[in-house]
């Protein structure tokens, strides 16, 4: 992510990684975060008339009966994998389905809509963040209740385990960096070691999910500042895919 390369300065025990208490006055409301959401691109797979492609299903327990399942990707060779499959087994897709894209905020909205068959995201992170969340945290899945449960979020902390503020490029701002790219996160861990080695920057994990509610539940106004970071792969995918 070469915008994210020119690191300026750094302000430490700006979150706390371990989690914040619940308070009566909210900083973050959902219409903050869906516009957050709003900057976050995902792909899914569309028909000719640009709806989502889902597969119907009546799982066990939920108590919900038939819904639609809605497969959700981080990145676009992903969702072109499942393209081919479903291809290969329908017509009409093959004939007019696409890989498309759509912000998370829009997902978030769609799966939130009274529909006579409720729709049912399903996340589907890349294998190597997955692997990297689970490395840094063994625990990292465990008591997953929900689609965002399995989405990590990578984060610059120092040494008291706190994720730290930083100003990128020309900017003097102070950015929380949540990052969807492992990669992309150590590459800016990198380079905050190198600039300053005192603060024993650390990478570390969390989920979509709990970050999020932690934000929605605090009154703590760091979290205005939080932003969500793609890689530049999916950035320049998106703008092919605007493109054909």
């Amino acid at each position: 992510m070469k915008a994210f390369k020119a690191l300026l300065g750094f302000c430490g025990g700006c979150l706390l990684a371990a989690g914040l208490p619940m308070q009566n006055a909210i900083a973050i409301s959902e219409e903050d975060l869906l516009e957050k959401f709003g900057q976050v691109s995902v792909f899914v797979l569309s028909d000719g008339a640009g709806g989502y492609v889902t597969t119907r299903a009546d799982l066990p327990n939920d108590g919900l009966g038939d819904i639609d399942l809605l497969q959700v990707f981080f990145n676009e060779d992903d969702a072109k994998k499942l393209g081919e499959q479903v291809r290969q087994a329908n017509a009409d897709f093959r004939e007019n389905g696409v890989v498309g894209i759509a912000s998370l905020a829009t997902i978030h909205l769609s799966a939130a809509e009274q529909r006579d068959n409720p729709l049912k995201v399903v996340f589907v992170p890349q294998e190597e963040d997955l692997e990297a969340a689970q490395a840094l945290d063994p625990a990292f899945l465990e008591g997953a209740n929900n689609a965002a449960s399995i989405v990590p979020l990578f984060g610059i902390q120092n040494g008291d385990g706190d994720f730290i503020g930083l100003s990128f490029g020309d900017s003097d701002e102070q950015i929380i960096g949540m990052f969807f790219s492992s990669s992309d996160a150590m590459d800016v861990l990198a380079a905050v070691n190198e600039a300053q080695p005192g603060l024993q920057a650390q990478l570390g994990v969390v989920s979509l999910g709990n970050f999020t509610q932690l934000m929605l539940n605090s009154d703590d106004e760091v979290f205005e500042r939080v932003m969500f970071l793609q890689s530049e792969d999916v950035v320049n995918s998106n703008q092919s895919l605007v493109d054909e």
